[in-house]
């Protein structure tokens, strides 16, 4: 386990470092401290004002570059780019607590599906920016936009915004590209009443299931469906509820630990849980953190089950039984489509619905013979 953190940190770290520079360089560009046909920082003086190692620099470039913002001149440097020549500028709305506090992007869920953006932004060569929703002004600029939808509000196309497409939640009217979350739960589902398991618990951000925003309300559903067709009633004592909601920053292990903490001094043994689905795959090693706290065995004594399958549940001990979503293509799809209506001159309505996969590893496993108590 430290292990895994201390290789989440310093991969944190360099993203940290990296995207603080672009910031930087966005931010002399759009002011024109850079004005177009300057030339950008040299090696060594970037070296200098930043203390970079060519690696970075060379990534720095890359993700400008893959924005529109500067362009390589065969052997005589990195230059930025007329903004009157440059393509569509597109931008990306965040979630509250989406950014680290030096706005960077720290979830493996999030970082995947705007690697996805990133990729087609640059095959396309065209800009992304990341708009904080705390900056609605931010759009300004944006000829199309990308957004997730956390109240169902639909940021239509206007005069400004020509374009938008909603992603990981439908949103009628509006092009959407999105996963079959309750898919996931039900395969999750099914695996663990296969192993035996009766008494199924969920570890759940329950406040993503209220309204229009349906996240967990939709795969909740999902969950008690499955275990109904198998002839057993889901008890309210067998969800607990994630919360900390107003320092999202804190991310899900953390908070997943702790939630996990509380229910484990407010009555789970009693419960007779012999297994946990949780809202993702951070969340669920938070868990497996606290259950070893008080010398409960994954999966031996309870079974514990993630969502996402990003890189985080891989590396774990024990590695993570968890639901795959294609995080990557969703976000490489999404700037297609955006792409695609700016370039037809219309909006669309398309409605396009990624297939997930089960990934059966060891934190699960057949259910114990007797329950704890």
């Amino acid at each position: 386990m430290a292990t895994t953190d201390a290789l989440a940190a310093s991969n944190n770290q360099r993203r940290n470092r990296l995207s603080g520079i672009v910031d930087v360089l966005r931010t002399e560009i759009s002011n024109h401290t850079l004005k177009p046909g300057d030339r950008l920082y040299s090696y060594s003086e970037a070296r200098t004002a930043f203390g970079v190692v060519q690696g970075t620099w060379d990534r720095v470039i890359s993700v400008l570059e893959g924005e529109g913002l500067v362009e390589r001149r065969s052997r005589s440097g990195v230059y930025v780019v007329d903004r009157a020549q440059a393509a569509w500028q597109i931008g990306f709305l965040m979630l509250r607590g989406m950014d680290g506090k030096n706005g960077t992007i720290k979830a493996p869920y999030w970082s995947h599906l705007l690697g996805g953006m990133y990729d087609a932004a640059a095959e396309h060569k065209v800009a992304l920016r990341l708009i904080p929703a705390e900056d609605p002004p931010g759009v300004a600029g944006i000829d199309g936009l990308l957004f997730v939808s956390d109240r169902g509000t639909p940021l239509l196309p206007t005069p400004q915004i020509r374009a938008s497409v909603a992603l990981i939640q439908p949103v009628p009217g509006v092009a959407s590209v999105f996963t079959a979350d309750e898919d996931g739960v039900e395969l999750l589902a099914q695996h663990l009443l296969y192993l035996g398991h009766r008494r199924i618990g969920y570890l759940i951000a329950w406040h993503l299931s209220t309204g229009e925003n349906r996240i967990s309300g939709r795969r909740y559903e999902a969950y008690a469906d499955v275990l109904t067709k198998a002839g057993i009633s889901p008890a309210p004592q067998w969800k607990w509820e994630i919360s900390d909601l107003d320092r999202p920053e804190l991310g899900y292990v953390p908070r997943g630990r702790d939630a996990m903490r509380a229910w484990l001094q407010n009555g789970f043994r009693e419960t007779g849980v012999t297994a946990i689905l949780c809202q993702n795959d951070e969340a669920a090693i938070g868990a497996i953190e606290a259950l070893a706290e008080v010398g409960i065995r994954v999966p031996e004594d309870v079974s514990v089950a993630g969502f996402d399958g990003t890189e985080a549940g891989l590396y774990f001990t024990p590695r993570l039984t968890s639901v795959s979503l294609p995080l990557d293509r969703i976000g490489y799809r999404a700037m297609e489509l955006l792409l695609a209506q700016l370039e037809a001159g219309c909006a669309s309505n398309v409605q396009e619905k990624f297939s997930v996969q089960l990934l059966v590893r060891a934190s699960t496993g057949a259910a114990p013979l007797v329950a704890l108590r």
